[in-house]
């Protein structure tokens, strides 16, 4: 992925590093977070072994499990841990130090290697030969496939309640209710800082656009994907700052 161009949207931030090493992971503050994605390769070679294909998400996942940030809590203000009343923050592992959980979510590129799900949990039984979806991993919410990603979103077409999980699964919880207040203007308000307000309403959205009316309206008696896909791109490309006139 060309990080450098995907850096241009708003609200993304990108710090080059790898996720094995702990101190860039540290650096980022991985363990405040709300969800931490390791994605595996795009591609892989046919000749390799179907085991090894997803090593560096899975790797990179233990490394983060792994790790201990026993000083995190101590950097949370009173008013903040009282919101957090139910929690145990006290809890030690047998070496002492405090252990923080981090909801992990892995994709992977292609289902001959989903097998490759019971190694993100060292402790888990799952027999090598059991399916994706009976194993604690998937049962979990811990591992998605791209595969079935793409089902859910090919499933919205004829079901319209399914794009409320996929925007939950993307956007961590902002449902169609608060979108239709949020655009009619109904926002919190928290104040006159309309700089900050513009700021909270300028983020990613998942809609389910008409191909018969709006701005796709052109492909929709007729047109192909794929002319609609690069028309799109361009849009983007050009609203880019810096970006050159696509021909």
């Amino acid at each position: 992925m060309n990080w450098h161009q995907v850096c241009n949207f708003e609200d993304v931030f990108v710090l080059p590093g790898s996720p094995f090493c702990r101190a860039d992971l540290r650096a980022v503050n991985a363990n405040l977070a709300d969800m931490v994605v390791f994605l595996s390769p795009s591609t892989a070679s046919k000749a390799d072994d179907p085991k090894l294909a997803d090593k560096e998400s899975i790797l990179a996942s233990l490394n983060l499990k792994a790790m201990s940030f026993d000083d995190a809590v101590g950097l949370l203000s009173e008013s903040t841990r009282n919101a957090f009343a139910g929690l145990d923050f006290n809890r030690r592992t047998a070496s002492g130090e405090t252990r923080l959980s981090v909801w992990m979510q892995c994709s992977y590129n292609h289902r001959t290697f989903d097998q490759n799900v019971q190694y993100l949990d060292i402790d888990d039984d799952d027999d090598d030969d059991l399916e994706l979806y009976l194993t604690q991993p998937f049962a979990c919410g811990t591992a998605f496939t791209v595969s079935m990603l793409d089902s859910l979103m090919s499933a919205s077409y004829f079901n319209p309640d399914v794009l409320t999980l996929v925007r939950n699964l993307a956007t961590g919880g902002v449902n169609q209710f608060l979108e239709e207040h949020i655009a009619e203007g109904d926002e919190i308000r928290g104040g006159l800082d309309a700089a900050q307000t513009a700021g909270t309403r300028s983020r990613c959205k998942i809609l389910q656009i008409s191909l018969f009316d709006g701005p796709l309206a052109q492909y929709g008696d007729g047109g192909s994907f794929g002319d609609m896909f690069f028309a799109r791109i361009a849009d983007l490309v050009h609203d880019l700052p810096g970006s050159v006139p696509v021909p």
